[in-house]
């Protein structure tokens, strides 16, 4: 690989990175990262023309050259892949490669020339946090804070789950909603609903009612598990399931509170409404959740959301539902993309389906360049028109850290997210990795300790 001065470079940096093109090391503060030797030879391609586009066809003749013949896509995409877990990079918001869709990649980041000069000494590596040993006063504590835990754990699979959270919080999981209309594709309406729940529920009282995350309920999507072991698995206390069955422009939603010390009801209650009503039902939902467990968490009533006219609400969640897939394809991203579009399109006030589009937008496999200020748009019209609407914070606050680098405030959004939403799980994840690319691990891992309780995401 030539350096802009005509020699070649037998290191490469880039950030806490070096690479050594010759050999295929790579190293992360004087630590080596396994890479295996074809996709680091690939990571040399990319690195030594950094800000250029390199095509599939270029990294196919230089890294195996002209006579060899391999599955193009198979053995490029692999490496990319594997260069990508090796950075802890992604393909959604790449900090080190971009995908250029149907041409190649670029490599993002500036890359120095670290190679040490004609006859001096090597460079030395970034340095290295020097290891500290804990006093033996804090091993003894360590050692009984484990013992404590293994014995709540021993508690807990015995069947004895505590009415309370160590917090002294009433920790409660909404189980995703069963669809029972049997219309193919319409199982987005009932995920839409548990996600809304979800996040209705967290902003009542945090500090009095827990509500786990998501992405920890949703894996309990189909099953059949009994109650006493989803609540022992989850640390919960109450449990709110439900169904819905959709009839032309009518639905039937049913939920029910249970407690699960005893697997006794609380409360069970079902809501015939038009499809136009189904923002008062959650409305509803919630509070009869609140009342039933005896918090009295809301002294009155919030002001009714504007209506959302009933084809803006079919493309919302449409889109949200395939956002949300762990798996979804490049084409479905689009799609929802067009979904949300058309969402806004027919309900201009509807702030989650604003903030959604941002959300796609930012997920496409796309340039920054291009994506981002359609992103940035969305996000802020979205807080225009709701301005205590987590996930908006939240996506701004990406947009500040990975495209204008602006680390205040990307910090203020994210704190601003977490403050409206204590359980958004997603939040805490990437503001924990804020600080870790700030080079602040300790912070990282500090706050994400301090914050983790809220979320209950095992």
């Amino acid at each position: 690989v030539q350096a802009a001065n005509g020699r070649t470079r037998a290191l490469m940096r880039f950030g806490l990175l070096e690479l050594a093109p010759d050999t295929g090391e790579l190293r992360k503060g004087g630590r080596p990262v396994r890479l295996q030797p074809q996709p680091a030879r690939v990571l040399a391609v990319l690195a030594g023309r950094a800000g250029e586009l390199v095509t599939r066809e270029e990294l196919h003749r230089e890294v195996w050259g002209e006579g060899t013949h391999v599955d193009l896509d198979q053995g490029i995409n692999f490496c990319i892949r594997q260069i990508r877990a090796a950075l802890g990079d992604s393909a959604e918001a790449p900090v080190y490669i971009e995908t250029v869709p149907r041409r190649g990649y670029r490599f993002l980041a500036p890359v120095e020339d670290a190679s040490p000069a004609p006859g001096g000494p090597p460079p030395s590596p970034p340095p290295v946090p020097a290891r500290r040993r804990l006093p033996r006063s804090a091993v003894s504590a360590v050692l009984l804070l484990l013992a404590l835990a293994l014995t709540l754990f021993a508690a807990a699979r015995a069947g004895r789950p505590p009415s309370k959270s160590p917090e002294g919080r009433a920790m409660l999981a909404v189980l995703p909603f069963e669809d029972l209309s049997g219309e193919p594709g319409a199982e987005h309406w009932s995920d839409g609903l548990t996600e809304e729940l979800i996040s209705q529920l967290g902003r009542i009282d945090p500090g009095r009612l827990g509500v786990i995350a998501r992405t920890s309920s949703m894996r309990y999507k189909g099953t059949r598990e009994p109650v006493d072991r989803i609540g022992r698995e989850l640390g919960v206390d109450y449990i709110l399931e439900g169904s819905v069955r959709r009839s032309g422009e009518r639905w039937r939603i049913t939920a029910q509170l249970i407690e699960v010390r005893d697997q006794t009801h609380l409360w069970a209650e079902s809501y015939d409404r038009e499809a136009a009503d189904v923002l008062a039902v959650q409305r509803e939902v919630s509070e009869r959740v609140a009342r039933a467990l005896a918090l009295e968490l809301l002294p009155g009533r919030a002001a009714a959301a504007p209506p959302v006219p009933p084809a803006a609400r079919e493309a919302f969640l449409k889109g949200r539902y395939l956002l949300n897939k762990r798996d979804r394809t490049a084409a479905e991203t689009e799609k929802s993309v067009s979904l949300f579009e058309q969402a806004v399109a027919a309900a201009p006030s509807h702030a989650a389906a604003w903030a959604g589009l941002a959300d796609a937008l930012a997920a496409l496999p796309r340039p920054p360049r291009q994506i981002v200020p359609r992103a940035r748009a969305a996000a802020l019209r979205a807080l225009e028109i709701d301005p205590g609407l987590a996930v908006a914070h939240y996506r701004l606050a990406g947009i500040h850290l990975y495209y204008d680098w602006d680390w205040e405030a990307a910090r203020r959004e994210y704190e601003r997210a977490l403050e409206l939403d204590p359980g958004y799980a997603t939040a805490h994840h990437s503001f924990a990795a804020y600080f870790s690319i700030l080079g602040r691990h300790d912070e990282a891992l500090a706050g994400w300790s301090a914050r983790g309780s809220s979320i209950r995401c095992p």
